[in-house]
């Protein structure tokens, strides 16, 4: 029986590392463009997002200047957001629920800190902190509107217990706690296992089951320790803006995996090996970054297509007779 992979849109592998070049990956002759292929600003100040709820996500990318409270404009406060240095810095995340000013290390047992991502009326704000604003630096960020997710916080009590009223079945969900525990994802087609986002092996008793209002949980301490709080955001599929899909591996070099639409944003999850991975539209090339911090890599998500991804030979990704999960994003970028 075939192992499991998750992909949500995510990035890994174990083909090939790679050495390359930061301005190739967020320059080219006609500028980086968005998911849709319309131009986007590369000093990642603005992005425009269309009026009315938009399902999917919208990714730039930015040069780092080294300013406290830099603002990213977006005309919208997204419910998340994530940034990763090109050069492998720990990424970094905001949920809409966390204090003000507080955000979180995605990899790691850190709490919450201040000063390194904060919200904004229409965006967020970048500290001065290297990893999101170092000087010089080539940055990628990915913002998520409110359309197509629920979020929310609980307190953890260290047993069983559901966590209900999100008035949807969730198909992903990603819950971070504000102390010292780790980011933790869980997929719907994940059988019962829960996953750290800078990988090690799934375990069992974190979320136990995405259910038909909400999800439940038993007593592992990164997804429910007794007295801690516990931020989360979960998403639904919409069709032909976010997919929550899979596919078997064959092993085939340079694969066309077509959910229909192009992902602005990509995120992989293998079950079987032990790293995580995603993709921003502003990338360029053969290149995804794993969660891990880890050196840049090529031979898994190859490219982002006009009707979905290819990804290549890295077994990662496409070992014959693997089961893969991925999260697709489509733009919210206006062109």
């Amino acid at each position: 029986m075939g192992r499991w992979v998750l992909i949500a849109a995510l990035g890994l592998s174990g083909c090939g590392l790679v050495g390359y070049d930061l301005s190739a990956l967020s320059s080219s002759d006609s500028g980086p463009v968005d998911g849709d292929g319309s131009p986007i600003d590369v000093d990642g100040s603005t992005a425009t997002v269309p009026t009315g709820e938009c399902f999917g996500a919208v990714t730039g990318t930015y040069v780092g200047n080294g300013e406290p409270e830099r603002e990213i404009g977006l005309e919208f406060q997204p419910v998340l957001v994530i940034v990763h240095s090109a050069a492998g810095r720990a990424p970094m995340l905001r949920m809409v629920t966390m204090p003000p000013n507080q955000s979180k290390q995605a990899i790691g047992g850190s709490p919450l800190e201040t000063n390194v991502l904060s919200e904004a009326v229409d965006g967020f704000l970048v500290g001065a902190d290297v990893r999101v604003n170092n000087s010089g630096e080539t940055y990628f960020w990915v913002a998520f509107p409110a359309a197509g997710t629920a979020t929310g916080q609980y307190g953890g009590n260290g047993a069983s217990q559901s966590i209900s009223g999100l008035e949807m079945t969730p198909e992903w969900i990603l819950i971070a706690d504000e102390g010292d525990g780790v980011v933790v994802t869980r997929f719907d087609n994940a059988l019962d296992r829960t996953y750290r986002l800078e990988g090690l092996d799934g375990v069992t008793g974190g979320v136990t089951s995405l259910d038909s209002d909400g999800f439940s949980l038993a007593g592992r301490p990164y997804s429910n320790a007794d007295g801690r709080t516990f931020h989360y955001v979960a998403w639904r599929s919409e069709v032909g803006r976010i997919l929550a899909s899979g596919y078997t591996g064959d092993g085939t070099v340079s694969r066309l995996i077509e959910p229909g639409f192009r992902p602005d944003y990509l995120m992989i999850r293998n079950q079987s090996q032990e790293r995580a991975f995603h993709r921003f539209a502003p990338q360029l090339g053969d290149v995804s970054l794993p969660f891990d911090s880890g050196v840049p890599i090529i031979d898994a998500i190859e490219s982002l297509e006009d009707s979905g991804f290819q990804i290549g030979p890295d077994p990662a990704v496409n070992e014959s007779g693997t089961e893969v999960s991925y999260l697709s994003f489509a733009s919210c970028a206006g062109g």
